[in-house]
Order: C-alpha cells, then sequence, then structure tokens
C-alpha cells in the first residue's frame, strides 16, 4: 500500500515537469524575433577613377594603407629594400649621422637588460641601501667612430668600464680600433666611486644604444675595465653571456666563488659575485672568451694569477688568456698591450682548446 502511493506520487510530479516544459517551449517559440536592420546603402562612386579623389574604398584596402603609412611591413619609407640589403642596415644608415673619430653623445632609451630589477634579479647583486635611479637623457657618454666605419658592413664593439668619471679612450688606442675595426662607447660619471649598480646598468645601456646606432657584429661585442672597472666588466661578462662575447680586464677582476691563493693556499681569496644561472654558467665557460691583463709587479698580481689558474682553468673555461706585463705595476696597458689583447679576444684568434699563458 505504501509502495503504491509513493508510485503515484511520482507520476503526479513526472506530468508536473512535462506540463511545465511545454509551456516554456510554446512561451519560447510565441516570443517575437527581432526585425533585422536594414543594410546601409553603398555609397556612390564619383569620377574621378581609382586613387581619384571620388574613390571609394573598402575597409580593407583603407587598413592595408595604414599599415604601409606606418612601416608595419618591414619596408623603410622612399623605397623598396635592394636584393640583399637588410631592413637594419637601412635604418642604420639613416640614422648615421656621418660623424666619425671621438664623440660626446646621449642617448635616449634604457637597454631592456639594465633596468634595476631585471639586473637586480639576474646578477642577485648585494647592494647597500636602495638603488639610485637615473635618468638616461641626463647621463653622457663617449664614442670613437672608426674613420671607415660604413653602416653596410659591421664592426665590433668595446664597452669600457674604467676608473676615472671620462670615458675617453687614450689616442694610441684608438688606432688600435681603426686597425681592428671596433667602435668604441662607454659611459661618464662611471668611475670607482659610483654605486656598482649603477655601473653596471649604465654599461649595459652604452652596448644596447650603440647596437641600435651602428651596424655591430654580436660575435665581437667586449666588455673592457681597468682596475675596479676590470671587477665590473668580470660580473656583467658572467651573468650577461647573451649579450657580451668577449671580456679584456685590466689589472681587476673578480671570481664567483672562493679560491686559494695560488702562492699561498692557507689564504682564500673570497667570491665578488654570485654565480650565474647553470645554462648562463655553461655558456660563459664554452662560448665566451676572456682575457686577463696583469701587471708583474701589481699589489694584486697573486689574485689575478689565483683567479686565471685555480677558476677559469680548473673550472674548464675554453677561451682564456692571461697576459702578464714585464716590470709594470698597477698602470693602464699602453697601446702595445692592448692590441695583444684584443687579438687574444678576436673569434679567429681566440684560443678554443686550451687557455694560453702569454707574456
Amino acid at each position: 500500500m505504501m509502495i503504491s502511493r509513493i508510485n503515484l506520487v511520482y507520476c503526479f510530479v513526472f506530468c508536473l515537469m512535462l506540463i511545465s516544459t511545454g509551456m516554456s517551449r510554446r512561451a519560447f517559440a510565441d516570443f517575437p524575433t527581432p526585425p533585422t536592420p536594414p543594410t546601409p546603402p553603398t555609397a556612390p562612386t564619383q569620377p574621378g577613377g581609382p586613387g581619384g579623389p571620388g574613390e571609394v574604398k573598402d575597409s580593407q584596402d583603407a587598413e592595408s594603407e595604414e599599415a604601409s603609412s606606418k612601416n608595419l611591413s618591414g619596408k623603410i619609407p622612399g623605397g623598396e629594400l635592394s636584393g640583399g640589403e637588410l631592413p637594419g642596415v637601412r635604418l642604420r644608415m639613416q640614422r648615421d649621422d656621418g660623424k666619425r673619430g671621438l664623440l660626446m653623445t646621449t642617448f635616449a632609451d634604457r637597454s631592456p637588460w639594465g633596468r634595476f630589477p631585471e639586473l637586480l634579479a639576474r646578477t642577485r647583486l648585494r647592494t647597500q641601501g636602495k638603488p639610485t635611479f637615473y635618468k638616461i637623457a641626463d647621463e653622457s657618454f663617449v664614442l670613437y667612430v672608426p674613420e671607415s666605419y660604413e653602416p653596410t658592413e659591421a664592426m665590433g664593439l668595446v664597452v669600457w668600464m674604467g676608473e676615472s668619471p671620462a670615458a675617453v679612450p687614450p689616442a694610441a688606442w684608438c688606432e688600435v680600433l681603426d686597425k681592428h675595426g671596433l667602435i668604441w662607447v662607454g659611459a661618464n660619471n662611471t668611475g670607482k666611486t659610483q654605486p656598482r649598480h649603477r655601473r653596471l646598468s649604465l654599461a649595459l645601456d652604452a652596448a644596447f644604444n650603440a647596437q641600435k646606432k651602428y651596424n655591430i657584429d654580436p660575435n665581437r661585442l667586449y666588455l673592457a675595465g681597468l682596475s675596479t672597472g676590470g671587477e665590473a666588466a668580470s660580473i656583467l661578462a658572467a651573468h650577461y653571456p647573451d649579450v657580451f662575447r668577449g671580456s679584456l680586464l685590466m689589472q681587476g677582476s673578480l671570481y664567483h666563488r672562493d679560491l686559494h691563493l695560488i702562492d699561498q693556499p692557507q689564504k682564500t681569496l673570497p667570491a665578488g659575485f654570485r654565480r650565474p644561472m647553470m645554462t648562463r654558467y655553461f655558456q660563459v665557460k664554452m662560448h665566451s672568451r676572456h682575457v686577463l691583463i696583469a701587471g708583474e709587479q701589481a699589489a694584486n698580481f697573486s689574485d689575478l694569477k689565483t683567479i686565471y689558474q685555480n677558476g677559469w682553468i680548473e673550472d674548464r673555461y675554453r677561451s682564456t688568456t692571461f697576459l702578464v706585463m714585464p716590470g709594470i705595476a698597477s698602470e693602464q696597458p699602453n697601446a702595445h698591450w692592448f692590441e695583444q689583447a684584443i687579438k687574444a679576444v678576436e673569434p679567429s684568434k681566440a684560443t678554443t682548446t686550451q687557455a694560453a699563458w702569454a707574456r
């Protein structure tokens, strides 16, 4: 008896569901359909022919013209690119002001590599206090462009990190730059009294803007630094092997781990920065080229020799050179030693199987 009553209740509920479903379908079926809006009439074409004042163009043609006017297709305004010509070459030709020799300039763009959040995240640099921010337009840079430079042919680039506030290369070094087809760029006001993160960031800005302005061979983009500038350059070279292909470290360098001094094994040379991520560390060891220049009588000669022998060689860096200047203390290398360093770091001259010791 109880089961039959339950069945009756289920039947009653099922009937109500069918009735409600039918009513809802009928309601939607009886709902009036909104009228279709009329198609706007097409404007008549006035006399004038194609391209004339009366021509009416559809939206596709208008978008095509807008893309062309904004140069979105990669073409350079004023004509088509010739056979083997790249858009970047023509763009650099337009940016080239024809000035050669020793120049003072400013740049307008910050490097995406050198902005402080990216710089500190990549290098994990220890800073004392808050980073000092700067406006790139307020900074000045020194350029040396050889007279033989042509925008159609790539040259190498040396990014300088020095000790003094001015980044001007010695006249004898300019002759070496001319001979080897190298452009020079360095930021002023980045001497040893400046915070390290500022020195690193402005060097990245210099490299970035020089590549925009000039035709630079990315395989010949080098860092060069003297004393504390060499120490700062060793940090950038380790953490930015995707930007710099080589380093010329003069009278100064740091390493990413503690090293036992080669002349006094009981003493330790502490690490100067943190080791780069493994992918970059592998690239630094296998694909970058490194030159260390030291005065034989320099106070830090033992430290530099230790970095070369117990650092680069022990950690199996593929392309390294140690240049020892006999009878020299901590002076800046002369043109002869500067050229020897350039020859050692160039792709065709760099050692690829075993590190070289040169005197």
